[in-house]
């Protein structure tokens, strides 16, 4: 019988038993208490940055809005989980400069595939720290207009005065003028009004005044103003200037009661509204 080469031999003679971990120890010339060493960091960062994490969103959120506060309090936590995995792969002995190579490739692949969602993300974040609105704001924006229902890392939800509900992309909202109408609390409005030519126009202005301030909702600081604005066509037209609560229902209330006390002052005062007159002249 021909003698068996070493080779084979030993071959033949290692056992095929044991655990993955044990095997996985032998390839890679690691002992069992790295990869625990490695696994126990790795496991106490992702405990300590969501605890840090979810501590600093609840401090930043008593000082400025929620939406920063949890964007804040998520980097935190992903930075205090990225050293924790550094120092989990040096215990391993696998040298971090490759990997942070092949991420940074794969981080700008991902930076191009989705430039849309990063540029709306960018832009919540600009919103966040500027706050041009809040949420119950009434506002125009991109030529839509209606009332700020949420402010989130994508999107703002708006809700039209109809009740229908509109997503805009951030990035929309913020590269566009954003006209906050309920911001400051109050809001002029100026309402036209025309009398006939025969009308004493110092009474009807006194008229005007006076109607204005007895109106429910009339702002009385700054006080309700009205100027004689133009000769028209068919009459002499005043412009009513006065300041209402800067909701757009206030807005309504107000002018509809403005306009029926006016109507029932001017019946009383005998002042007439005329309707649209033309004269013609017939020649031969």
């Amino acid at each position: 019988m021909e003698p068996r080469s070493p080779s084979v031999q030993a071959f033949q003679d290692t056992p095929d038993t044991g655990n993955l971990t044990d095997s996985l120890a032998e390839l890679s010339g690691l002992g069992l208490s790295d990869w625990l060493w490695a696994g126990g960091i790795l496991l106490t960062s992702v405990a300590v940055g969501l605890a840090i994490g979810r501590l600093a969103a609840r401090f930043i959120d008593r000082r400025t809005s929620t939406f920063i506060a949890r964007l804040v309090g998520r980097f935190i936590a992903a930075v205090v989980i990225a050293v924790g995995f550094v120092y989990a792969v040096n215990q391993l002995g696998v040298s971090i400069g490759p990997m942070l190579g092949l991420l940074g490739l794969a981080g700008l692949a991902i930076a191009l595939a989705f430039q849309d969602l990063l540029e709306n993300i960018i832009s919540g974040i600009f919103m966040s720290l500027r706050r041009p609105f809040d949420a119950g704001h009434q506002v125009s924006v991109n030529g839509f207009e209606g009332t700020v229902e949420s402010i989130n890392l994508r999107e703002t939800g708006l809700v039209r005065f109809d009740g229908v509900r509109i997503h805009l992309p951030n990035a929309a909202v913020w590269s566009n003028p954003i006209i906050n109408y309920t911001e400051l609390g109050t809001r002029r409005t100026t309402l036209e009004v025309g009398v006939s030519y025969s009308t004493d126009l110092d009474a009807a202005r006194l008229v005007m005044l006076d109607v204005m301030h007895g109106v429910d909702g009339v702002a009385e600081d700054p006080a309700p103003e009205a100027f004689v604005r133009e000769f028209g066509d068919s009459s002499i037209n005043f412009a009513l200037r006065f300041w209402h609560g800067a909701d757009f229902a206030i807005e309504w209330r107000v002018r509809d009661e403005l306009i029926r006390a006016l109507k029932r002052r001017f019946d009383a005062e005998g002042i007439t509204i005329p309707f649209p007159q033309r004269v013609v002249h017939m020649t031969e």
